[in-house]
């Protein structure tokens, strides 16, 4: 295969996400996986590159002989030192796009598995820290106005307030901000704060073989205790027994996951629940000099989609040449499909499907 693509942060390739966890939640362990670390490093980077493997890219890379081939990734912030309730470990979530929230599924001497109630503790903090950082915003904007702001600066202050005071009062009846139905200044607040509670998350438990076996009783729990249903996913792995792997082959990997259970690996399982939780697919592009995969939100448009290429491609846009990855399966190769007429010719409001293989025609 080619060189895989160097990843730039502009790029729609790229994802920041950040693992926080309660003390002996297996959130190093977690990190030290998916970041292909194994089990015998000692010191650990406070983040890694995960590439997010897409075998689409596979068949187009086959197809164009493609000289390179880029997988999106995941930017993995680990949430380094022993959690405390004053919040010092949350600094380091802020900036991401999307949490996975780590709790313990598994004995080691650790005491009873109740990864439910480790959660309510979780978000309590969280929540207290969300609604610190607020309430200092709050005291400032309410000098401003004090200081007599006027025109558009005052109605300005006058609604980042009002939003800041239903954001606390949300969160003082223990409710995330993922709950609350945000407009456009409210999602600003949100943003130019980094606030952990609005932010996608993956509920996910780290089990050992016992857990792992009911694990649908401990996932259970967890929605019951959390709740919420918007851009939050529950999930539960195997990432401890998947290190104690790391030196066989993959043939024999699959055959010991077979006998524990897992029907995928632990790292598929945590980006599957990452996406859906972010409510994020995949486009693809594909050329001689390079098959690659895009992460957008769902519901973006063919135009958003240009912009995250490149912002000259949204600004000359003309027509997104696509071909739906159905239809690609169907005939095999995106020669075939454009003879037999499957290959669309769509405009800016087209909504893009994952998968979809797509030229744009634009001009600068």
């Amino acid at each position: 295969r080619g060189g895989r693509g160097v990843r730039s942060k502009n790029s729609g390739a790229y994802m920041k996400v950040a693992i926080l966890g309660t003390p002996q939640s297996g959130r190093t362990t977690l990190f030290r996986y998916l970041g292909g670390f194994g089990k015998k490093q000692d010191r650990l980077p406070p983040l890694a590159q995960v590439d997010i493997p897409d075998p689409r890219l596979d068949l187009l890379e086959k197809e164009y002989s493609a000289k390179k081939y880029t997988t999106p990734e995941f930017e993995l912030h680990d949430t380094v030192g022993d959690f405390d309730n004053d919040g010092r470990t949350l600094e380091p979530v802020s900036p991401a796009d999307a949490v996975i929230w780590q709790f313990r599924g598994f004995d080691q001497g650790f005491g009873p598995v109740d990864p439910a109630s480790d959660y309510e503790l979780l978000k309590s903090v969280v929540l207290e820290k969300d609604t610190a950082i607020l309430e200092k915003r709050l005291e400032n904007v309410d000098r401003s106005i004090k200081r007599g702001a006027k025109g558009d600066d005052k109605k300005k202050y006058e609604q980042e307030k009002a939003w800041i005071e239903r954001m606390i009062a949300h969160m003082k009846e223990e409710k995330s901000l993922r709950t609350l139905d945000l407009d456009e200044a409210g999602r600003n607040i949100v943003r130019n704060f980094g606030l952990i509670s609005a932010k996608p998350a993956l509920i996910h438990i780290s089990c050992d073989e016992d857990n792992f076996a009911r694990r649908e009783e401990l996932l259970g729990a967890m929605r019951q205790r959390a709740d919420e249903t918007k851009n939050i996913g529950f999930a539960a792995s195997m990432p401890i027994f998947e290190l104690e792997l790391e030196e066989l082959s993959d043939e024999d990997k699959e055959i010991f996951r077979e006998d524990a259970g897992l029907v995928e690996s632990s790292k598929d399982t945590v980006i599957r629940g990452v996406f859906d939780a972010s409510a994020m697919h995949v486009f693809l592009t594909a050329g001689e000099k390079e098959v690659r995969a895009w992460l957008i939100p769902r519901g973006a448009t063919a135009l958003e989609a240009a912009g995250a290429i490149h912002s000259d491609i949204a600004q000359g846009f003309i027509r997104a040449e696509t071909l739906g990855w159905a239809d690609y399966m169907e005939h095999g190769s995106y020669k075939s499909a454009k003879e037999n007429a499957k290959v669309r010719l769509e405009g800016k409001e087209y909504v893009i499907k994952d998968g979809d293989i797509i030229l744009f025609r634009f001009n600068v």
